[in-house]
Formats: C-alpha cells, sequence, structure tokens
C-alpha cells in the first residue's frame, strides 16, 4: 500500500512537472523547456483493437478482436539523453513509424530512458502513448539506471505500470532483476504466443557469479539467471498443459552467446564478419562484435527445447541479422535511436544506408509469424519506399 501511495505521488509530481514545462513550451515556442520531446513531435491517434483478457503479478492476458494478424512493432536503443535535436528526431520517426505500421502491440527492447530524469521522462512517454491509444512494454536495459533489483528501476516501472495502455509490469519478486513478466496473446480459447520480457542486467555481479560456479570477480555482461530460467520454464510447461502449444518470442536486451554462432571475425580492425556456416541467416549482416556475456547460463538450450520460435535483442546498434540457429531465429531489433551511435558515425554512411528503423513481427491466427525490418530510409525525402527484408517463423 505504502508502496502504491509512493508510485502515485511521484506520477503526480512528474505530471505536475511536464504540465509546468508544456506551459513553458507553449509561451516560448519550445525555446524555455529543457525535459520535453512530446510537444516537439506529431503524435497520432492509432487506437487498438486489442483487449486485456486477464492480469495476474506477472503477466497479461491480451486479445485482438479484429480480423488479421496480431502485429508487434519493437525497437530499441533510443538512448534518450541529451534532449538534443537528435532526441526529437527519434521520437518523431518512432511516432512515425507507430502511424505507419499501426501496431497493437509496441515492444521497447532496453536503453531507452538514460537521462538524468528517467521517471519523469518515462512517465513523458507514458502520456505520449496514452495519446496514441496503442498498448506498450518494455524491457530494461544496461544503460537505465541500477543494477539488478536496484530501487531506481522499481521506481520507473511503478510510475508508468498503471497507465491503461501500458502492459510493463515489475513482475515476481523472486527474480532477478525488475521486468519479468509475459504477455499472453489469445484468439479465443486459442493461445496465438507467449511474450516473455527478461531483464538481461548490466554487468556480471559478484554474489550471482559465485551462485552460478563463476569467479566472484570475473566480468562481463550480464546473463539470465538460474531462478529466471526456471520461472520461463515453469510458464512454458504451464501453456502446454493448459493449450497444448509451444510456440512462445523472448524479448530482452543484452544477447544471449549463441548469437556468436552467425557470423565469424575476419578482421575485427576493419569490422569484417563473414557467415560462419552455423546458421542461416535469413536477412542482415554483422558490423561488430555481439555484446553477450562472457558466460552461457543455458538459457538458448532451454528456449529451443520450450519451442521458442524467436529471440528478439538490442544492445549491438549496428548489427541487424535475423538467423536461424538450431532452429530458434536470433533477431536483432532494429534501433530506434539517434544520439547514439549508427552506421553513420561507424562508417560514414549516408542516412539512407542507417538501419535505424523498427522491427515488425507480425503472429498470424495459425501462429505463423513473420518478421521484417521496416527502416527509417523509407521517409527520407524523394526516396521510394523501402518496405525492408522479411523472414516468416
Amino acid at each position: 500500500m505504502l508502496r502504491n501511495f509512493r508510485a502515485d505521488a511521484r506520477r503526480t509530481l512528474c505530471r505536475a512537472g511536464l504540465a509546468a514545462e508544456n506551459a513553458v513550451f507553449a509561451a516560448t515556442g519550445g525555446k524555455g523547456a529543457k525535459n520535453l520531446f512530446a510537444p516537439r513531435a506529431d503524435i497520432p491517434f492509432v487506437g487498438s483493437d486489442v483487449r486485456i483478457l486477464q492480469e495476474t503479478a506477472g503477466e497479461f492476458y491480451i486479445e485482438k478482436t479484429s480480423a488479421g494478424p496480431f502485429r508487434i512493432m519493437a525497437t530499441t536503443d533510443f538512448h534518450l539523453e541529451n534532449k538534443t535535436e537528435l532526441d526529437y528526431k527519434t521520437i518523431r520517426l518512432f511516432l512515425k513509424n507507430l502511424a505507419r505500421e499501426r501496431p497493437d502491440l509496441v515492444i521497447l527492447t532496453g536503453d531507452i530512458f538514460e537521462t538524468r530524469q528517467p521517471v519523469l521522462d518515462a512517465v513523458q512517454f507514458a502520456e505520449m502513448m496514452e495519446r496514441t491509444g496503442v498498448y506498450w512494454c518494455f524491457v530494461f536495459g544496461n544503460h537505465e539506471r541500477g543494477v539488478g533489483r536496484d530501487p531506481e528501476k522499481y521506481r520507473l516501472l511503478h510510475a508508468i505500470e498503471h497507465y491503461p495502455h501500458c502492459l510493463s509490469k515489475t513482475g515476481p519478486g523472486d527474480l532477478f532483476g525488475v521486468g519479468n513478466y509475459c504477455v499472453n496473446v489469445r484468439r479465443g480459447d486459442r493461445l496465438l504466443a507467449s511474450l516473455f520480457l527478461l531483464d538481461s542486467g548490466k554487468h556480471a555481479l559478484p554474489e550471482y557469479n559465485l551462485l552460478h560456479g563463476r569467479p566472484a570477480d570475473a566480468g562481463g555482461y550480464d546473463f539470465i539467471k538460474k531462478d529466471q530460467i526456471a520461472w520461463f520454464s515453469l510458464l512454458c510447461d504451464r501453456n502446454r498443459r493448459e493449450y497444448g502449444t509451444d510456440g512462445n518470442l523472448v524479448f530482452m536486451h543484452i544477447a544471449v552467446p549463441e548469437y556468436e554462432n552467425v557470423f565469424d571475425a575476419e578482421n575485427l580492425e576493419d569490422r569484417v564478419f563473414v557467415p560462419s556456416g552455423r546458421a542461416g541467416i535469413l536477412y542482415g549482416a554483422q558490423y561488430e562484435t555481439v555484446g553477450c556475456p562472457a558466460f552461457n547460463s543455458g538459457f538458448f538450450d532451454v528456449m529451443k527445447a520450450n519451442g521458442t520460435k524467436a529471440v528478439f535483442v538490442g544492445h549491438d546498434h549496428i548489427n541487424d541479422f535475423c538467423a536461424e540457429y538450431e532452429g530458434v531465429k536470433l533477431v536483432y531489433v532494429q534501433p530506434g535511436g539517434y544520439g547514439t551511435y549508427h552506421m553513420g558515425r561507424v562508417f560514414g554512411r549516408p542516412e539512407k544506408d542507417w538501419q535505424v528503423g523498427v522491427t515488425r513481427i507480425d503472429i498470424a491466427d495459425d501462429g505463423r509469424t513473420e518478421i521484417s525490418q521496416r527502416l527509417n530510409a523509407r521517409f527520407l525525402q524523394n526516396r521510394t519506399e523501402n518496405e525492408g527484408l522479411s523472414q516468416n517463423v
């Protein structure tokens, strides 16, 4: 009860602060307001044919009430940080994609709220999404504040999880991290897909290294923990009993080590990677080393055993491949941020060749899933729309 009171108070304060800044924005033509990105973009009303059937502490059950595939628009790595024109461009292009794709659900796979006031910006983002009428959710990346079960992460999620169109949850309190939850997509009495969203952490922590048989001071990026894997397996077992089906999709920020099996480094200095022959590359390429944990906790094998169709990650901004490895699609979600590194900064390529954009995931009534790139290059002036590459799952 006290936690809910604090969350309500924090949300009220954020709303009051944003209302004051909006007044300053209106009075000064945008010059005097330093913490606003929403008023600088046209916010489309898209609406939704999705309804919430059931909600528990760590899950949602939702259903699309109209015909057609259930559409997810995924993006990642906004790195909203300095309130510069590049941040405003990130939001404007995100909303353009939203208006064009008209998704049933938006999923953000981390490194979104990197600002000095992440709770304020999370509330601002939630308010903006309410105006679009589209459901959305996100997982933490390694650049959001807080490590593990840090109070900073609770404060952010508690400030937004009660917005009507926000499906993010803090999740079970006995798991590593904050924001481990599941969104189950149904059509009538059938389960089309279970969308698992996991906190993949930041950097490896001594106590979790020891719990997983590693030296306490072992470094590297963080990994999915035993308790998260057990929770994932438990829900998959339940779904098989209740619906007689597998078919889950997993969303997190940091890739599992198996992503390293798709390409081999031919020339690291020049960022030249070639297909390894161990995976089927369906689209895209690798342009930087895979930023995955040095330790393999076995999550990929558990996903494979539980019928996971695809894993979606962010983190590595200029890798954009979708590849099939041992029957599971390994997918990099298209990043949406312009204020961080991209193909222009790394290789000096023109904007028409950047991979910035969104990933579209269409789940048909028979469970078949189509994954496709939707690049922001299609919005460039005098450029023919490029719908990107796609792959059926």
